[in-house]
């Protein structure tokens, strides 16, 4: 398979001078694939963008972050060798940040740590030689020159929209640099914006999008973003949480397990209306009693409650394998999801030999009720399931 091939010379390095006289050099890498060369949309209209003014903006702030623009790479320097398919491009441009390091440290005790002078090579190196240069190379440059603008005060800078995929680059280094503080007055307007498409509601076909506004909701403190969010993750996930996502924001793993755990509880109880019914219909007591009980000494009455009983069990166990639930699966439930699976029950075709006034018989409700009872099991199971709470997992701040 052929490849695709960066042609001429390499791009020179993006530079960045927050402070002049700044003493210390951040060092990034900016990467591109071959679909920033050949997609037009910017990255910040990936959850909402509209372009209504907001009078709640940042004074002087431009509208949207500075890089919603396509990278300023010439697609025509791009070939593909050997003739073959292309691959995706990995193509790497050095960024420098030149930043102060009191800024630095005001802003994230992680760096207070670090440059501090007798703790790390870093701030040994910064008070021996006046300067130091530090490699970043896992950390988004485009969320770092939003988050320096705000460290140093240089707020017409600030962008007063950011897209969801900036915001979740941001939200990761706030979170690794403990920077919530610092940014707090701007995230709560950037979340707004994102939120004007609404929170998704389907897990399926969006995990991204899903993953992200949990760790939003996580680091930047929104309880109110994190419950709706966690209830879909429990209501609509059909496998099992993990880390190997596109985007793939350090989500604490203590909280993904019990989102799975939520998730499993609540599929176990949809099965446990399936399991119980089953056994009830294979227990030798009649079930079925369309007339008065002491008939069913009857040996006709009891042949047609045996007929009608066996009927009804052979509806529920066929419909609970067109379902994938007969037998009844093992955990962690791969490709079931808790709506779809309660969809399921509510629609199954169960059948008995009373329905429609067989033989005579007036019977109130179809199949004795069963299908009525298990329509009302199953809404009360799905309006019992709720979303976390996020006082249950970290102290929030006063904001």
């Amino acid at each position: 398979m052929g490849s695709l091939c960066w042609i001429g010379p390499r791009p020179a390095t993006e530079s960045f001078e927050f402070d002049p006289l700044g003493d210390v050099l951040l060092k990034l890498t900016r990467r591109f694939e071959k679909d920033d060369f050949v997609e037009s949309d910017s990255e910040t209209s990936s959850i909402a963008d509209e372009e209504e003014e907001d009078p709640d903006t940042f004074p002087g702030s431009d509208n949207v972050s500075a890089h919603d623009e396509d990278p300023t790479i010439d697609v025509d320097r791009l070939t593909i060798s050997d003739g073959g398919e292309p691959e995706i491009l990995h193509l790497k441009q050095p960024v420098h940040m030149r930043v102060s390091s009191r800024h630095l440290m005001l802003a994230s005790p992680v760096f207070a740590v670090m440059l501090d002078r007798y703790k790390f090579k870093e701030g040994t190196t910064l008070h021996a030689e006046g300067s130091v240069d530090i490699e970043l190379p896992d950390d988004d440059p485009d969320a770092w020159e939003v988050l320096l603008n705000v460290i140093h005060g240089r707020t017409r800078k600030v962008p007063r929209k950011v897209g969801l995929l900036l915001l979740t680059q941001i939200a990761i280094l706030v979170n690794k640099y403990e920077m919530l503080d610092v940014v707090e007055i701007f995230s709560d307007t950037w979340i707004r914006r994102c939120l004007k498409k609404g929170l998704p509601e389907q897990y399926e076909r969006c995990e991204d999008v899903v993953m992200s506004w949990l760790f939003i909701a996580w680091v930047f403190e929104k309880p109110k973003i994190f419950k709706p969010i966690t209830r879909t993750m429990i209501h609509c996930a059909p496998n099992v949480f993990h880390h190997d996502l596109d985007l793939d924001p350090p989500i604490p793993n203590t909280l993904l397990d019990v989102l799975q755990e939520r998730r499993l509880e609540a599929i176990d109880s949809l099965l446990t209306i399936i399991t119980t019914l089953t056994t009830t219909y294979t227990l030798p007591t009649p079930q079925c009693n369309p007339s008065a009980p002491d008939t069913l000494s009857d040996p006709v009455e009891l042949s047609f409650s045996y007929a009608c009983d066996s009927m009804l069990l052979g509806s529920l166990i066929k419909s609970s394998a067109k379902l994938g639930i007969f037998p009844i699966p093992d955990r962690p439930f791969a490709g079931i999801a808790f709506d779809r699976l309660a969809e399921g029950i509510r629609d199954m075709d169960l059948k008995s030999k009373c329905d429609g006034n067989l033989k005579g018989y007036v019977v109130r409700h179809a199949c004795h009720g069963v299908r009525a009872r298990m329509v009302d099991e199953v809404r009360f199971l799905e309006t019992g399931i709720c979303g976390l709470d996020l006082r249950d997992f970290k102290k929030l701040g006063s904001g």
